[in-house]
C-alpha cells in the first residue's frame, strides 16, 4: 500500500509540474526606467516595444518604434503567438490598465521576460518623452 500512496504522490508531482503555467519575468517601470530600457535596447531585435492600445489611439500618438497589438482584438492570442517568447517585452497601453491584462495572456503563453510601462502612454506623454503621431 505505501508504494501505491508513493506513486500518486510522484504522478501528481509531475502533472502539478505539467500542466503549471512558467514564471515569467515581469516588473512595472517607471517612465524613466522604460526610457532607458528602449535607448539599451536600440536596434536589438530581441527587444519588443509592445502597444496594445486601440489603433485610433495608437494612431494618434506612441512610442518610437511600438509595434501596435491591440488586446481587445479577436486575434490579439493568435498575433502575439507570432512573436519571439525569448524576446525582452516592454507593454504600454494608455492608462496602465490592460497592459497588466495582456501580461497575463502572454504568460499563460509562456513568454519569458515581460515589463509594463507604469501609467501607460499617458504618463509617457506628459513627461515629454518623444511621440510619434
Amino acid at each position: 500500500m505505501p508504494k501505491t500512496r508513493f506513486l500518486i504522490f510522484l504522478i501528481s508531482l509531475f502533472f502539478v509540474f505539467l500542466f503549471s503555467p512558467a514564471q515569467a519575468h515581469t516588473t512595472s517601470l517607471s517612465v524613466q526606467e522604460a526610457q532607458e530600457m528602449i535607448q539599451a535596447h536600440a536596434g536589438d531585435p530581441q527587444f519588443i516595444l509592445l502597444d496594445v492600445r486601440a489603433p485610433e489611439l495608437y494612431e494618434q500618438g506612441h512610442i518610437p518604434g511600438a509595434r501596435l497589438i491591440n488586446y481587445y482584438a479577436t486575434n490579439f492570442v493568435r498575433q502575439v503567438s507570432q512573436l519571439n517568447r525569448e524576446a525582452t517585452i516592454l507593454l504600454y497601453c494608455h492608462h496602465g490598465r490592460q497592459s497588466p491584462l495582456a501580461l497575463r495572456a502572454m504568460k499563460k503563453l509562456r513568454f519569458k521576460e515581460l515589463y509594463i510601462l507604469d501609467g501607460g502612454f499617458t504618463a509617457w506623454a506628459e513627461a515629454g518623452l518623444p511621440v510619434e503621431p
